[in-house]
């Protein structure tokens, strides 16, 4: 009896003990609702409740498996060789939805379940290893009932995840292993179930952050939040009916609506202008000189020739007067001919100097 006494005297303070960490550990558990942070404490402190060597926490996305956590690590390195092959492993045992344990053995293991617990095993090097499912727990009221008996219309639950126990020096598990698992199993799949239904919540950035804005406001902030949109409004009103001088200096090129295009009849050399750019102008207005020496040429030419014919015909009007002074017929039939053609010639041009010299005017 005494022996008795004393062992139960030894027992009650572990007991003790062990209640004290459990109730910190679902405090811990339950003060987040990101799915991260849960992962995170359930493999650092369900490792110290369960007493096993490392646990790991893997959520369960429609059929992809994500390691979440590991204990004594701060981050997941997905692309480790650990971490992958301990991925593939608790895929293969949540879609069993049947617990997995490991204890030196593959004999009595399903068939799909062997290749990647053997690749895992050789990674860790583990001697035992543990994969408890995880499944999203059933809401307190539940209004699908069956209509014909009144019982509540029992569900498939869907896996959430998995819990990875491993023991590095021990093939069997230590006493109470599994009924501490199962135990905090049960715990970590509420506190995932909760904050994964969190995280779907629809605009969930933005209603944390009017959460955090309301929150600010909060005792006597929403005096400075009051003071600060007063001051907005009167700076937005001000805007809309102060007048204010707003001065916007710009290089530009004035174009008019309609626009014409002059062209001189002949090409030449621009001599002198004699309007200025913006000067209106009217129909018939000079607007520039030009000169062209080839047409200047032509011009001095015709007026050379036209007065040769007129000295021409001076000369052979004299020579007729002479012709009809002596009686010579012959002669003054040929001059009176040729007065007749010098005639015409020096008309023509006379009328060729004059087309030249409107050409050279309309220059």
């Amino acid at each position: 009896r005494y022996l008795e006494r004393q062992r139960g005297d030894q027992i009650q303070p572990a007991r003790t003990q062990l209640s004290e960490q459990f109730e910190e550990f679902l405090l811990q558990l339950h003060r987040s609702l990101n799915a991260k942070e849960v992962a995170a404490v359930a493999a650092n402190d369900g490792r110290l409740l369960i007493n096993c060597d490392r646990l790991s926490v893997a959520v369960q996305y429609g059929k992809k498996t994500v390691v979440r956590a590991i204990s004594g690590q701060d981050s997941v390195n997905q692309r480790s060789n650990l971490v992958r092959r301990m991925t593939a492993m608790a895929n293969k045992v949540i879609q069993m939805r049947e617990p997995l344990i490991y204890t030196g053995k593959l004999d009595h293991l399903p068939t799909q379940i062997e290749e990647p617990l053997a690749d895992y095993i050789q990674e860790s090097g583990s001697r035992m290893v543990m994969v408890w499912p995880l499944f999203e727990t059933e809401p307190l009221l539940e209004e699908d009932e069956d209509e014909s008996t009144g019982r509540r219309k029992e569900k498939e639950r869907k896996p959430i995840g998995g819990l990875i126990v491993e023991q590095i020096s021990h093939s069997e598990p230590r006493p109470g292993l599994v009924e501490n698992v199962e135990l905090v199993a049960g715990h970590v799949a509420e506190a995932l179930t909760n904050a994964r239904t969190y995280e779907r919540l629809f605009l969930l950035p933005v209603w944390r952050f009017l959460g955090r804005c309301f929150r600010w406001l909060e005792g006597r902030n929403w005096l400075k939040a009051l003071g600060v949109l007063l001051l907005f409004l009167a700076a937005i009103l001000s805007m809309i009916f102060v007048p204010a001088t707003y001065r916007v200096t710009a290089e530009g090129k004035l174009m008019p609506v309609i626009q014409r295009d002059v062209f001189a009849p002949w090409d030449g050399e621009v001599v002198e202008i004699f309007v200025k750019s913006g000067q209106r102008v009217e129909k018939g207005d000079p607007l520039l000189q030009l000169r062209n020496d080839d047409l200047r040429a032509e011009l001095v030419a015709a007026r050379n020739e036209r007065d040769e014919k007129q000295e021409l015909l001076v000369a052979l009007m004299a020579e007729l007067d002479e012709a009809v002074k002596t009686a010579q017929r012959e002669d003054e039939i040929r001059l009176q001919g040729q007065i007749v053609e010098t005639r015409i010639e020096m008309e023509a041009a006379a009328e060729q100097v004059k087309i030249l010299e409107e050409r050279e005017k309309r220059l």
